[in-house]
């Protein structure tokens, strides 16, 4: 009789365990918005949301860390927690479980520049007349010798990480973390101490009217950082995390049958890019739907 009620309590506690996710978030807006007329708006907090209501026998919790500890934390295996738009990286894939399916889609990272910086750089006629011809982060680096602001913890892109990487760049690199990164990466640039910033249109978009900053700054394409990037849901690596990411993908799934998904990823871009995220969205949501056929 004890073996039967103890076999009945560890499945019964195994069940609880399993039906709860904990979210992780930071304080980085358009993405996750604190505070504000906006608050609760951001994009990455109304897409955790539209898969929560795909998940009706879970329950759901948020934990805020800084961006800094949040890879850290949910690849301690100890730990039972997601977040949503990762970028995946042969690192992360060690110490985490990642959904099949992408939960966001992003225009891949821009160069946000002072004006004064940018007329300081050479060919600027032919490469602003010309849509086909960018800087490259590599140049702006080694030739201009400018100072790089960035996110502490952050991983841009692969070609990207390589150059943030090179040691020869090491004090020409400026990291920010804590409350508020954008904000504070802007502030580096509004003051000189930093030339360039390294970011996603909508970011900088948002956090630039935040602060008034609109007639100062220009937006460059840069040529490691082309087209979009895909982000995806991680989960702890464990028993746990393994089951999670399962019910996760098959949330998401369901969500590329609606709008509401789409809405919510053009939801803080500029109006100008909504058609073409559309159709990139589309096309990614219609390959799936055929690799299930």
């Amino acid at each position: 009789m004890r073996k039967l009620i103890f076999v009945i309590l560890t499945l019964s506690i195994t069940s609880t365990i399993s039906a709860e996710i904990t979210w992780l978030y930071n304080n980085f807006p358009p993405y996750y918005i604190l505070d504000g007329k906006n608050k609760g708006e951001g994009r990455d907090q109304q897409l955790v949301n539209l898969i929560n209501s795909q998940l009706p026998k879970h329950h759901f919790s948020w934990k805020h860390f800084p961006i800094s500890r949040i890879i850290a934390e949910v690849s301690n295996p100890k730990n039972n927690y997601c977040v949503i738009s990762l970028f995946k990286n042969a690192k992360r894939k060690k110490n985490m479980y990642f959904s099949k399916h992408f939960s966001t889609l992003s225009f891949t990272q821009k160069v946000f520049m002072r004006l004064d910086s940018y007329y300081q750089l050479e060919d600027i006629q032919s490469k602003s007349t010309n849509p086909n011809i960018n800087f490259s982060l590599n140049e702006l680096l080694d030739k201009y010798q400018f100072g790089l602001g960035i996110a502490r913890g952050r991983s841009y892109d692969i070609e990207l990480d390589k150059v943030i990487n090179n040691p020869k760049y090491k004090k020409q690199i400026f990291y920010k973390s804590g409350v508020d990164v954008s904000s504070s990466l802007l502030k580096l640039l509004d003051k000189n101490r930093v030339q360039i910033v390294l970011g996603y249109v909508e970011e900088f978009k948002y956090t630039a009217e935040k602060l008034q900053m609109k007639n100062e700054f220009i937006i460059l394409p840069i040529d490691e950082s082309s087209g979009h990037v895909t982000g995806y849901v991680g989960c702890s690596k464990n028993t746990w995390g393994k089951k999670v990411v399962i019910e996760i993908d098959k949330a998401l799934h369901i969500l590329y049958q609606n709008d509401r998904m789409k809405q919510a990823i053009k939801y803080w871009l500029p109006s100008n890019m909504h058609q073409t995220m559309e159709q990139l969205l589309t096309a990614a949501i219609q390959s799936i739907n055929e690799s299930k056929r």
